[in-house]
């Protein structure tokens, strides 16, 4: 009487396959997670022994790639990343601000005093600008923080002229 599938068996089937590394992150995160190994065998259509033999294989070796969000350290370390983003990005508006404004021919005394006006406008703006590209991260490209500051400046200077 056969009692399961031989080893060419479950080949064929693909019961046992290569293991990815993303497929090894997979199975650790859902090892934190706290599933069963035959739980896990049966999401990945797995074959439970050989998914086993290879969870020996990795322990210890491979980490998962879920971000802690809960950790405490992680979030004072996102905060810190936020600020410095915020300020950096702010800069960089002002200065696209000041650029376009001195070639339209304002004066550096004008454009100094319209920047510190609106100063903290401008910060909310890229602010909310950082804000929304984390909401859409890891989907965030370098072009679109760019256009998007772009999209800042323009606002500001439209201000600018409609005040001259």
């Amino acid at each position: 009487m056969k009692k399961g599938l031989t080893q060419e068996e479950k080949i064929k089937l693909g019961l046992i396959r290569p293991y990815s590394l993303e497929a090894d992150r997979m199975i650790i995160e859902d090892i934190e997670k706290g599933l069963q190994i035959e739980k896990i065998a049966k999401i990945y259509g797995r074959d439970v022994e050989d998914l086993k033999q290879h969870i020996q294989k990795i322990k210890g070796k491979i980490k998962s790639c879920k971000f802690k969000g809960e950790d405490n350290n992680f979030k004072e370390l996102f905060a810190a990343i936020f600020r410095q983003a915020v300020a950096d990005d702010t800069s960089k508006v002002k200065s696209m601000i000041y650029e376009e404004l001195h070639n339209i021919g304002m004066s550096k005394r004008k454009i100094h005093q319209f920047i510190n006006n609106n100063k903290e406008e401008i910060e909310n703006s890229v602010r909310q600008m950082i804000h929304d590209e984390t909401q859409r991260y890891p989907g965030t490209r370098k072009s679109e923080t760019l256009l998007n500051l772009y999209n800042i400046r323009n606002k500001f200077i439209k201000k600018a002229l409609l005040r001259r």
